[in-house]
């Protein structure tokens, strides 16, 4: 499956429900973006209260339905992007990672999800993008990204970067 999405409801420890303009519920990419049988990935569901909700009473409460929404098939495959990690920032809670391009593609619209482990159990999931669009990572160019986590405990990172594929097509019958 690619590019899964998990859908959750949200309320607080008061009942109340958030995100009511789009049915009470909000949604979060799977990390890694493509899974294969059997395969397991982590999600993080991000939201933003309304303007007139009041504060949220913690803890929060999600309630999920038994399956995800993805996409069938073998549309993303390997594409040659590369992710390493070049520093960790513990105080703003963040990484540097270098993302380098080892494909004869061109990639556009580069997305990096990492998996923070600790004693093998995912404890924390990170997302970076770049380069802006229109900005290109052309074969053997690499780019330097920032991802961000809640908390940054001594782990491991498993990176999944993913780009679109944007390189021109080949000429094509000339007269």
């Amino acid at each position: 499956m690619n590019n899964i999405t998990v859908d959750a409801k949200v309320t607080d420890a008061t009942g109340r429900w958030f995100r009511q303009e789009y049915a009470n519920s909000v949604s979060g990419g799977v990390c890694p973006f493509v899974l294969q049988p059997g395969q397991h990935g982590w999600f993080q569901v991000f939201f933003q209260k309304g303007p007139q909700e009041p504060d949220p009473v913690l803890p929060l409460r999600a309630e999920f339905p038994p399956v995800g929404r993805g996409f069938d098939g073998g549309a993303i495959q390997d594409q040659g992007l590369s992710a390493e990690l070049v520093a960790k920032d513990p105080r703003n809670r963040s990484i540097r990672l270098e993302v380098r391009n080892n494909s004869t593609r061109i990639y556009g619209q580069i997305t990096i999800c990492g998996v923070l482990k600790v004693n093998d159990q995912a404890v924390e999931i990170g997302r970076a993008d770049g380069p802006p669009h229109p900005a290109l990572l052309n074969p053997g160019e690499s780019m330097t990204l920032t991802m961000y986590f809640n908390t940054l405990p001594e782990g491991t990172i498993e990176f999944f970067p993913l780009g679109y594929d944007r390189t021109p097509p080949p000429p094509c019958c000339m007269p």
